[in-house]
């Protein structure tokens, strides 16, 4: 599979510059960003995100409800919404848009930015983790931010139980721990003779427990908060396999470490919250990507922290670029106090560019490893 390979982009507040192929091949121009004044703070990026409202997605016509099996002798399945995108999409690449964590394909920062995907003429499906949303009813099981095989079962059935999309690429985004799962299954679970031809994150963690630990902090706990009663919600759903211990302990967490740590972790066999998150984290599984990924980040994301974003493993790793701006928040980058949406438009104008396409191979010299 051609590819192209990956290098790092500017700062400036103005217009990031991804170039997709160190080995020549012509950069891309990203919209500019110049945020209003009032939105050049993080936390008030990232406050606006739930207020601002999604777009209609799911209303429209030709929206359908899928329904994938995991097959994964869990007797687990999950949902997704898919629409068409405008005009002759048939031959244009399918953006797969996971939520990040207690969100669901009906949250705000889905919606908006499925609609703008299809608005640009490419057919978007956004699917629900294991036991999120209206996919609730289909699973006992529970989703993890490591639970990286999901996302291979999801893109896998989702080709065989609907041959319409046999043969068409896939490019698979997420967003926040969304997009943490997206890195860990393209560096370990990723099939290279598969459909998924590119990556793309939006405010992805790369270190759980330097994200756990921001969110603790107290400028975070109000975030923290509205976080928590989300997961909660999703993890003490009726029919969720958990125990009556175990409900007990999702109730009583009052943080998402504590809530790690005293349910997530022992429940998949680790000694506390730091053991799991140091097993867990895509951090170090980085240059193991291999198909062109693009990792999107605000340098103010008040929980994502930014050092890891700067670290030299985009200098090594062949697959990944970078797109930071300075403001920006988690998963908003707001330019307007009216909802205008940057972010929105810059994954419309990457799909159009297909950074994924070039003279290079990513990734290990021998196509069948991965």
């Amino acid at each position: 599979m051609a590819a192209a390979t990956a290098a790092a982009v500017d700062t400036g507040t103005d217009a990031a510059i991804v170039q997709v192929d160190i080995g020549g091949g012509e950069p891309i121009e990203l919209p500019d960003f110049r945020p209003a004044l009032p939105l050049r703070s993080g936390h008030v990026q990232t406050a606006m995100m739930p207020l601002a409202g999604g777009r209609p997605f799911r209303e429209r016509g030709d929206a359908r409800r899928l329904i994938v099996e995991y097959r994964d002798g869990t007797g687990d399945s999950t949902d997704a919404y898919h629409c068409p995108g405008e005009g002759d999409a048939a031959g244009r690449p399918v953006l797969v848009l996971f939520h990040g964590l207690g969100g669901t394909a009906d949250s705000n920062y889905v919606t908006r930015t499925a609609a703008d995907v299809r608005d640009g003429g490419f057919d978007v499906i956004t699917p629900n983790f294991r036991g999120a949303g209206t996919s609730g009813p289909l699973a006992r099981q529970l989703h993890h931010p490591g639970r990286k095989e999901d996302v291979k079962a999801f893109l896998r059935q989702l080709v065989e139980q609907y041959p319409e999309f046999d043969g068409r690429e896939l490019v698979v985004a997420g967003f926040s721990l969304g997009g943490h799962v997206v890195l860990k299954y393209l560096a370990d679970e990723h099939e290279t003779d598969g459909p998924v031809v590119a990556g793309l994150t939006i405010s992805a963690p790369l270190s759980l427990d330097a994200t756990s630990r921001q969110l603790s902090k107290a400028g975070n706990l109000a975030f923290c908060a509205y976080i928590l009663k989300k997961m909660k919600k999703e993890y003490g759903r009726e029919n969720a396999d958990v125990t009556p211990a175990e409900r007990k302990l999702i109730a009583a967490a009052r943080t998402v470490w504590q809530f790690d740590d005293t349910f997530t972790s022992p429940r998949l066999g680790f000694e506390g919250a730091a053991a799991f998150y140091e097993e867990m984290s895509a951090v170090d599984e980085l240059e193991r990507v291999d198909v062109p990924t693009v990792m999107i980040h605000a340098e103010d994301d008040p929980f994502v922290p930014h050092g890891h974003y700067e670290d030299a493993v985009f200098n090594r790793a062949e697959c990944l670029s970078r797109v930071l701006v300075p403001h920006g928040g988690h998963i908003a980058f707001f330019e307007t106090l009216g909802g205008r949406r940057w972010l929105d438009e810059t994954v419309v104008t990457l799909l159009r560019s297909r950074f994924w396409c070039g003279a290079s191979d990513c990734g290990d010299d021998d196509p069948a490893q991965t």
